[in-house]
């Protein structure tokens, strides 16, 4: 867990920037149809879901490092009580 948390925190930015670069690339030229006196700062909406999308990611990673965790732990206990029942 620990370890999950230190690359996080060393890789966040870079893999926000190829979130964000493959957002743009999807995203692609579109045309922008709003308002007079509205605005649409595409740059910042295509970040804001790249830096949504990282943390959705390490989310994931960390219930999956739990969920692990878990079944081991479970496991061990299992493992006792056989154990301890002679099996």
């Amino acid at each position: 867990m620990a370890r999950a948390e230190r690359e996080f925190r060393e890789n966040r930015e870079q893999w926000t920037r190829r979130q964000y670069g493959e957002l743009l690339a999807r995203d692609g030229e579109r045309l922008v149809l709003q308002p007079p006196g509205a605005t649409d700062d595409r740059k910042a909406h295509l970040m804001r879901a790249a830096e949504n999308m990282v943390n959705r990611n390490h989310a994931t990673r960390l219930a999956g490092i739990n969920r692990a965790a878990e079944k081991l732990l479970a496991g061990k206990t299992l493992q006792s009580k056989n154990t301890d029942l002679g099996r």
